[in-house]
C-alpha cells in the first residue's frame, strides 16, 4: 500500500493513460504542480519493476523495468487493498475481481479470487458471467487454463480503457457526489451520479479530457435536465 491516498490515485492515473502533464494532475488533485513532483518522486520510491519517468512536451508515463517484478509490486498492492477496500455491495466485488484481472499478466485461481472477496464458488461464477459480458465492449478476452486459473487478455490500451470505465467509472470526479444539500435541492432530486455518468461516457466516446471541477461547474452552469 503507498504511504498515501494521493500517490495512489496519481500511479493509477498514469498508468491508465499513455502520457498525463503535471498541470494536468495538479489540476486534478487540485495541489502545485510542485507537490506533484515531490508526489512523483516518492511514488517513484515506493514502485518496484517500474518507475515514472517524463517525457518532453508529453509528460510522465509509466516505464516498467522489469516485468516480474512490477507483477508482483502489482499484486501485492491488491491483494493489501482486500483488506481496507469497501467489498460490502457485489458491485464492489465485481469491480475488484476485475481490476485485479485486468492488473495481472499471470493466471489467478479462481478459488484465490472467492477467497480474496469472501464468497463462495456459486456466487463468484456469477460475478464472473458480468464481468464476461462487459469485456468485448474492449476488445478483451477471458480465458480459462484447466487447473491453473483465469486470465484477461487483450491489448494493454484496451485494458487501459477498461480499468478505467468499469473499475473507477467515477474516480476522475470525486467531487461531484459531494454536492451539498442546497446544490442537490436545485436539481430537484435528480440522481446527479446518473447524470455524471451519462456525461462521462459522452467526453469518453469524443475523447474529451476534463476533471471533477469542471464537471462540477457544467452541470451547476446549465442546469441540467435529465428524463429518466
Amino acid at each position: 500500500m503507498f504511504n498515501y491516498k494521493r500517490i495512489e490515485d496519481i500511479f493509477n492515473y498514469i498508468h491508465s493513460n499513455d502520457y498525463t502533464t503535471a498541470a494536468k494532475l495538479a489540476d486534478l488533485f487540485k495541489v502545485s504542480e510542485r507537490t506533484i513532483r515531490t508526489d512523483i518522486n516518492n511514488l517513484n520510491n515506493e514502485l518496484q519493476g517500474a518507475s515514472v519517468q517524463l517525457k518532453r512536451k508529453a509528460g510522465y508515463y509509466l516505464e516498467i523495468e522489469d516485468e516480474n517484478t512490477f507483477n508482483s509490486f502489482l499484486d501485492s498492492i491488491i491483494s493489501k487493498e482486500s483488506d481496507s477496500i469497501d467489498l460490502d455491495s457485489s458491485e464492489d466485488r465485481i469491480r475488484f475481481i476485475l481490476n485485479k484481472l485486468l492488473y495481472s499478466h499471470d493466471y489467478i485461481s479462481t478459488d484465490d479470487l472467492a477467497d480474496l472477496v469472501y464468497v463462495s464458488k456459486n456466487t463468484f461464477s456469477n460475478y464472473i458471467k458480468i464481468i464476461k459480458k462487459c469485456l468485448p465492449l474492449y476488445n478483451l478476452e477471458y480465458i480459462v487454463k484447466p487447473g491453473i486459473g483465469i486470465k484477461i487478455i487483450g491489448n494493454e490500451s484496451d485494458k487501459r480503457d477498461c480499468i478505467v470505465n468499469e473499475t473507477h467509472p467515477l474516480n476522475e470526479y470525486p467531487t461531484v457526489s459531494a454536492f451539498s444539500k442546497g446544490e442537490k435541492i436545485y436539481y430537484n432530486d435528480v440522481e446527479l451520479n446518473y447524470i455524471v455518468s451519462l456525461l462521462i461516457q459522452v467526453f469518453n466516446k469524443h475523447k474529451i479530457q476534463t476533471d471533477d471541477y469542471k464537471l462540477k461547474n457544467l452541470l451547476n452552469t446549465h442546469n441540467l435536465q435529465v428524463t429518466i
